[in-house]
């Protein structure tokens, strides 16, 4: 489930840095191929609830969409919804940062209902149904 993305040269480990693997999905946050990563708003692209609003080491916003199935977006800053809130795919949830991370990026990554680590490709296809049988946040 791993996805890996093409390195640049911001992305080069540093003397006291490791690399190590991790479940989900880095997406830079560049204006342009061009230019350096920079703050930028990002959406839910899903149909779900927020259950955590961007806190903790790496700013995390979670969307628990109609199954249980949970999507965490990590590494943003400055978060425009709150726990509680109904979210549609065009909802902005936050800004892209560098919250726990080296570079400005956005890491996607998802959990089944019991806490197993998915591909975040299936999570996005089941919140791309807007069931009215939403479950209560876990």
């Amino acid at each position: 489930m791993d996805h890996f993305l093409g390195t640049t040269s911001d992305s080069v480990l540093k003397d006291a840095e490791e690399l190590r693997t991790h479940q989900g999905v880095n997406f830079s946050s560049r204006p342009s191929p061009d230019e350096k990563p920079v703050p930028l708003d990002f959406k839910a692209g899903v149909h779900g609830i927020v259950v955590k609003s961007g806190d903790g080491p790496w700013g995390t916003i979670t969307v628990q969409v109609w199954d249980g199935t949970l999507i965490q977006y990590l590494h943003g800053t400055a978060s425009h919804v709150k726990v509680g809130d109904i979210v549609a795919p065009d909802t902005k949830l936050r800004v892209t940062g560098r919250t726990g991370a080296g570079v400005i990026h956005l890491h996607i990554q998802a959990k089944d209902k019991f806490g197993n680590a998915i591909s975040p490709d299936l999570a996005f296809r089941l919140g791309q149904k807007n069931s009215s049988r939403r479950r209560s946040p876990t």
